[in-house]
C-alpha cells in the first residue's frame, strides 16, 4: 500500500493490459476513479491516465483506504483497486500536559508529552528526552510519554520534553511543604548589658525551605 502524508499529495498513474498481459497504449475514456472524501480530493491532471490524490490535513480516524478503478470495455466492467494508508506529516510541535502546575514540596507530580505535526494530527513516538530546567526538584520516573517529577525545593522552573530537536514545555511553581521545624535567628549573640536585642523565628518544612 502507499503511504501518504497528511496535507500531501499522491500521483494515481492507470495502466491498462490484455488478458496476456500486453501494455495497452490507448485505454478507454471510461475510466473512472472514486475513493472517499474522507481522506480527500481526487481530480484528474492534464497528463492522460494521470489522477492527482491531496489528502485532507485533518487525518481521519480510520486511516486506511482503497482507491477503486472501474472501466467499461464494451460487454463487461473491469476492475482494479489500490490500498493507501494515510500518516500524520512532519513533527512541528510537542506538548506537555498540563502545561502549568502549581506544586507543593514533598508530592509528586504528572506530566505527559503529545507530539503533532502542522495540522495538529497526533504523532506517535518511542522515546523522549525529559529534563528539568532550575534546582526545584527531580525527576522520579522517565517513560516514554510520562514523566514523574517530585517537588523538593521552593521556586520556579520548568518540566522540558525534548523529542527530535523540538522541545515542549510545562511551568512548575513549587511552593514550601507543611511545617517541619522551627528556627530562631540569630542562633549565637554576644549581648551587651542593658542592650536590647530582637530575635525571630522561621519555619520551615522538611527539605529546609521557608514558610512564609
Amino acid at each position: 500500500p502507499s503511504i501518504i502524508q497528511a496535507g500531501g499529495k499522491a500521483y494515481c498513474i492507470i495502466n491498462g493490459f490484455d488478458e496476456f498481459g500486453n501494455p495497452i497504449a490507448n485505454l478507454p475514456k471510461t475510466i473512472n476513479l472514486s475513493i472517499s472524501s474522507i481522506y480527500g480530493i481526487l481530480s484528474v491532471s492534464d497528463t492522460p491516465n494521470l489522477w492527482i490524490f491531496r489528502a485532507d490535513k485533518k487525518l481521519p480516524a480510520e486511516r486506511k483506504g482503497v482507491l477503486s478503478v472501474t472501466a467499461d470495455v464494451g460487454d463487461r466492467m473491469i476492475s482494479a483497486s489500490a490500498k493507501f494508508e494515510l500518516i500524520p506529516a512532519e513533527l512541528n510541535k510537542v506538548i506537555i500536559e498540563p502545561s502549568a502546575v502549581v506544586a507543593t514540596a514533598g508530592n509528586e507530580y504528572s506530566f505527559h508529552a503529545f507530539a503533532y505535526d502542522a495540522y495538529d494530527n497526533q504523532i506517535e513516538f518511542n522515546a523522549i528526552e525529559w529534563s528539568i530546567l532550575g534546582e526545584i526538584g527531580k525527576i522520579t520516573k522517565n517513560d516514554i510519554k510520562e514523566c514523574v517529577f517530585s517537588a523538593i525545593t521552593a521556586g520556579n522552573g520548568k518540566i522540558l520534553a525534548n523529542l527530535r530537536g523540538f522541545e515542549g514545555k510545562a511551568d512548575i511553581t513549587v511552593l514550601p511543604g507543611e511545617v517541619d521545624s522551627l528556627e530562631i535567628k540569630p542562633k549565637r549573640l554576644f549581648i551587651s548589658a542593658g542592650s536590647t536585642y530582637q530575635f525571630y523565628g522561621i519555619l520551615k518544612d522538611r527539605f529546609g525551605n521557608e514558610i512564609p
